[in-house]
């Protein structure tokens, strides 16, 4: 489960990389993925979703399935780790440092932008109703593209400027995960909030090129 407290995760983070590293060596230069829009609006934001997985349920002919039945978790397929899913990460901002912020956030979606190819879109959509209230939608190729990102040292600032500026931070992963994957979340101390696909499919993504 993923609902992450910025100060759970400014905890976890610093340690994050260095254990990430110790199991998974040959990852060492992996950096995670970037985004395809800079900064939209909310309309904007939700036609770009609406046109990518529009696309997704159309061009179908040759999906693959995430899971072959809803009794089983997507946790034990062989394909978990190659699936793509959406990481959605809501929050808030003390409204006096909202113009800082709002600078700080896109400086942060430039970076992923220019560092993280499996990252396949990331957008920072404002709420309707709050003008303080923000979500993250984050779309990954896989599993890796997660991983990097988290270890990506260009979401540092961000971060410390999150624990400044910002009032919450929660964030859900809607999608299928491998088994590594849920258990390095799981001991890296962090509470998160899993959506695990019970059926469907998905299209074959590639990286973006950088």
């Amino acid at each position: 489960c993923i609902c992450v407290h910025v100060s759970i995760w400014l905890h976890w983070h610093g340690s994050w990389r260095l254990r990430w590293l110790q199991k998974h060596p040959q990852q060492g230069q992996v950096v995670s993925t970037a985004s395809l829009t800079t900064h939209l609006g909310d309309t904007a934001c939700r036609l770009t979703v609406n046109c990518l997985f529009g696309h997704i349920y159309r061009a179908m002919d040759n999906h693959k399935d995430t899971l072959g039945s809803a009794d089983v978790s997507p946790r034990l397929i062989d394909n978990a780790s190659n699936t793509p899913f959406v990481l959605l990460a809501s929050l808030r901002v003390k409204p006096d440092r909202l113009e800082e912020y709002l600078e700080l956030a896109e400086k942060t979606d430039t970076a992923v932008k220019e560092s993280e190819p499996g990252m396949l879109l990331h957008t920072f959509d404002a709420d309707p109703s709050d003008p303080c209230a923000f979500t993250w939608t984050e779309v990954y190729q896989n599993d890796a593209a997660l991983l990097a990102h988290l270890n990506n040292p260009k979401l540092d600032e961000y971060l410390k400027g999150h624990e400044e500026m910002g009032d919450s931070l929660e964030v859900e992963i809607y999608g299928a995960l491998a088994e590594d994957t849920i258990k390095f979340l799981n001991d890296s101390g962090i509470q998160w909030k899993h959506h695990c696909t019970r059926f469907g499919f998905f299209d074959k993504f590639s990286a973006r090129k950088i």
